[in-house]
């Protein structure tokens, strides 16, 4: 029997072009060639190992951009044995520390600031980030879909672990079969790249079930393989017995001239499981009524009846007050949507933070 070759490390492919002169690295107007890279990636490599806590897991957060500094602390964590942990710069304050203490960072490193980027021809990818299943764009990708499902990746309901039937489209393009196309995006072939989250059995569990990793994604394929995006899992919403996924809905909502943004949510329903709440934003200058609503609504081919929101918070912008109106439609059109109350408590991280940051490295340490 051939043995299988060790697939190739972050390391091992660092030290192989330690000695090339040829570029390794372009940003903007600078450049560094392979052996200046790999030269840079030992510096931070050793910053790195001189603040290790010893008998801790050596863990090193990261709230950086596509910079050359993050490329230099990738290779830096490769050549000192650490593990990059790319923080989450969306989430702040007690969230964002939660997130370092719970992925055992040591200390985390930031740039200052997020630089812009400009003339990119960016090409759309989707993929989880555990690395168990990716989706890549080609140049016959519809619009709007993600691209096309490579093998072994298939769109399975996630009650019955079969396969959904091929989307079925009318000839505006709108969904005909939501409640039976869409499904949760699994890699049946096995984990991918995923191995693992860190210190989290049950985590893992959901993901890894029947030897197939299962992304959380929900999508629907057409006959061609190609896919479209319907939501998270947990956005899954069930009515009156029917999934629904949420993206579908504000895709649809969004063909309104009027609407700028619009969010898709379920609210609890004694009798139905959940029912559709639609928060929508109204754009600078136009008006939408609840009855120029309710007949934009019937007119969507793609919606069914249990699709239809019944709760419709209004806003005139992103930064005004909830608009009232009154519904005429069999929704409730209302500024004013009921809230429960939460208490959020602040705790301070307990995670060694660096104090000052390694020489030459043009990013702060988190305090």
């Amino acid at each position: 029997m051939e043995s299988v070759p060790a697939p190739p490390t972050v390391t091992g492919l660092l030290l192989d072009r330690a000695g090339d002169p040829q570029p390794g690295l372009c940003f903007e107007d600078r450049r560094w060639s392979w052996r200046e890279h790999v030269s840079e990636c030992a510096r931070y490599a050793a910053a790195l190992c001189a603040r290790r806590v010893p008998g801790r897991p050596f863990h090193v957060g990261v709230l950086a951009d596509n910079v050359p500094e993050f490329s230099f602390l990738l290779g830096g964590c490769a050549l000192a044995g650490a593990v990059l942990v790319a923080l989450n710069p969306v989430r702040r304050g007690a969230a964002l520390a939660r997130d370092a203490v719970r992925t055992g960072c040591q200390y985390v490193l930031a740039e200052p600031r997020y630089a812009e980027r400009f003339g990119c021809h960016v090409i759309d990818g989707f993929g989880s980030t555990e690395g168990g299943v990716a989706v890549s764009r080609t140049p016959d990708t519809p619009p709007g879909a993600l691209g096309r499902l490579t093998d072994g990746v298939a769109i399975l309901d996630p009650e019955t672990g079969r396969p959904c039937p091929p989307a079925r489209f009318g000839p505006g393009g709108e969904l005909l079969n939501p409640a039976q196309a869409v499904g949760e995006i699994v890699n049946t072939a096995g984990p991918g790249l995923f191995a693992g989250y860190y210190d989290d059995a049950a985590a893992d569990a959901s993901r890894m079930r029947d030897g197939m990793y299962w992304s959380g994604d929900l999508g629907y394929a057409d006959a061609r393989g190609f896919c479209w995006f319907a939501g998270r899992a947990g956005q899954w919403l069930r009515v009156d017995g029917e999934n629904l996924g949420t993206a579908p809905i504000e895709r649809a909502l969004l063909r309104h001239p009027a609407i700028a943004e619009a969010a898709v949510y379920g609210v609890p329903d004694p009798l139905s499981g959940d029912q559709v709440m639609a928060c929508i934003v109204v754009r600078g200058g136009a008006s939408l009524t609840p009855a120029e609503f309710g007949e934009f609504l019937a007119w969507q081919g793609d919606l069914g009846p249990r699709q239809h929101p019944r709760f419709v918070p209004c806003r005139t912008t992103c930064r005004t007050r909830w608009a009232s109106c009154t519904c005429t439609t069999g929704s409730s059109w209302s500024g004013t949507p009921s809230s429960t109350a939460s208490r959020i408590t602040h705790s301070s991280a307990s995670s060694r933070v660096a104090s000052e940051r390694p020489p030459n490295l043009p990013m702060r340490a988190i305090p």
